[in-house]
């Protein structure tokens, strides 16, 4: 988040890398605490929440291997249908902790998959279970549910394109 760098760095850290890890970040970060080289350009900022996912910057973030590309797919779709269900079931039991250690989970699985608009739904759903806001959570679940299926839906037809070409 922003501002969270400077108290770290300040007592006494060489550097610091926020979550999502991106993979030009850390090299980058890598590069220049081990060579004495000149800085890599910098990636670009985080988009607005209407875009569902940046597959550019998920592509990049993996280097174009459309086999990483595929597991990851896989990965997201099943652990992201399990953090669902999990927040259902915590949600009958009332279980506002539990709600948000599992949103926690999911918006930083959708932020490393550069699903935009799912981490930004996770994070509303982990504000409103912090407060234990029921009414928004609920509203907010059934908008990541759609935007987590949406998502889903978008990256398995870049890999089918990808695989006609």
């Amino acid at each position: 988040m922003a501002g969270d760098e400077e108290p770290f760095l300040s007592e006494g850290m060489d550097a610091y890398l926020s979550k999502p890890l991106r993979k030009h970040q850390s090299t980058k970060l890598l590069y220049n605490m081990t060579v004495d080289k000149p800085n890599f350009p910098d990636s670009p900022s985080e988009e607005e929440d209407q875009v569902l996912l940046n597959l550019e910057e998920l592509i990049n973030r993996i280097d174009g291997d459309n086999d990483l590309l595929n597991e990851l797919i896989i990965m997201f779709r099943k652990n992201a249908s399990e953090y669902l269900n999990m927040i259902f079931v915590a949600m009958d039991n009332k279980d506002f902790d539990e709600i948000t250690r599992v949103t926690h989970t999911l918006k930083g699985m959708a932020a490393n998959m550069s699903a935009i608009s799912v981490a930004k739904c996770a994070y509303r759903v982990e504000m409103a279970a912090w407060e234990s806001r029921k009414t928004e959570i609920m509203d907010e679940i059934a908008i990541l549910k759609i935007q987590n299926r949406k998502t889903v839906e978008l990256i398995e037809n870049y890999v089918k394109q990808a695989a006609a070409t």
